[in-house]
């Protein structure tokens, strides 16, 4: 038998709500061509940047909760 091996405190599971679907809420936000997209731990969170190219030729950065699905920040790049 191989020995045991600890690989630190048990995580729960993902809370997160799937990937399409916040996508699909950045581009109802800023509808455009996603040209970003990065995943950061905010305060015990995780939160997804993304970067969308709008119609307009601005690009805009929102800050979306990945377990609610908020969008906690928009603004132009």
């Amino acid at each position: 038998m191989a020995p045991r091996q600890d690989t630190g405190p048990i995580k729960p599971a993902s809370t997160n709500l799937p990937f399409l679907k916040v996508q699909a809420i950045a581009l109802a936000a800023v509808p455009g061509e996603v040209v970003r997209v990065d995943l950061e731990e905010e305060h015990g969170k995780d939160i997804y940047e993304f970067k969308i190219l709008a119609a307009s030729g601005r690009v805009i950065e929102l800050e979306i909760d990945a377990g609610t699905g908020q969008i906690l920040k928009q603004e132009a790049d």
